[in-house]
């Protein structure tokens, strides 16, 4: 009897494996994900072309990277035939559009007495712990209280949005008020840029959250990492998706009840020690 639920079983795992491929499009989904990734790395040079995103060791070269690779990709006035085009303002790649305002997110530490436990603090002072939080404003004298120097309890961080069609020139000055803010310090736990792609292009259009973070270990050493993730805008823009849906669910709720047909008399008590010993190991194997 158990063999005959076989062909249902594999039945029902090729439709889920269908759905899954509808609804995720992995290899499309995959394919602009490492696309954005890498068109992060490569196009935010820095140095005269030099270096690279991976590149960035210090508070200096985070703020190089920043005006001179950053705002030159991100707020490109150039197509990629070389042209100044005011409809490539806001892409990433020619066809990937920005969403809303590209995000500069900061969280920071407190300041604590260093547990050395043996009087050495004396010759360091305090210490910035990555696992505590702070949400004090900072900044120098005039920058206290200003956009980018205030925690926001809506995104937990202290951040800054740029217009993604403003002029780059006016970019940089932002960017200099942060730098000039002392907005990057001792305190500082990692920094985000975050920004929302749409790409219509793809399956059935793509809306991507683009992330790039940096993390400033205790150590020194500043970790980098870009990333995005994508899905689908539309699930059901073709019919074929659907009726695929209708088909595993019709197939789940006849596992249920073809299934609940041999659990409910062992939940019942009607069967004898031994059957129930075996049932019930087809019980926890169904769940």
């Amino acid at each position: 009897q158990n063999c005959l639920s076989l062909p249902l079983a594999v039945c029902m795992l090729c439709v889920f494996i269908v759905c899954v491929d509808l609804h995720t499009q992995v290899s499309a989904v995959h394919q602009f994900d490492a696309a954005v990734s890498n068109a992060l790395r490569a196009n935010t040079v820095w140095a005269n072309g030099t270096r690279t995103f991976d590149e960035v060791f210090t508070h200096l070269d985070f703020w190089t990277w920043v005006e001179d690779g950053l705002v030159d990709s991100m707020w490109s006035r150039e197509s990629q035939s070389g042209q100044e085009d005011w409809r490539n303002w806001d892409r990433l790649l020619q066809y990937n559009k920005i969403i809303g305002a590209i995000r500069f997110e900061q969280t920071r530490s407190s300041s604590e007495e260093c547990s050395t436990g043996i009087g050495l603090s004396t010759y360091y002072g305090s210490c910035h712990p990555l696992e505590t939080n702070s949400q004090d404003s900072f900044g120098r004298e005039g920058w206290r209280g200003t956009p980018g120097f205030v925690y926001s309890e809506e995104s937990s961080s202290y951040s800054l949005w740029c217009d993604a069609m403003a002029e780059p020139s006016y970019i940089r000055e932002k960017i200099r008020h942060l730098r000039q803010g002392q907005w990057l310090d001792a305190f500082t736990n990692d920094i985000v840029v975050h920004f929302s792609l749409y790409n219509p292009e793809i399956a059935f259009g793509l809306l991507s959250d683009v992330t790039i973070r940096f993390t400033f270990s205790r150590g020194g050493q500043v970790l980098s990492e870009a990333a995005a993730q994508s899905l689908l805008v539309q699930q059901y823009l073709h019919k074929e998706a659907l009726m695929v849906d209708m088909l595993f669910v019709g197939c789940l709720v006849y596992l249920v009840l073809k299934e609940g047909q041999l659990i409910i008399p062992i939940l019942r008590g009607k069967k004898s020690p031994v059957n129930v010993q075996i049932d019930y190991i087809h019980v926890v194997d169904q769940v």
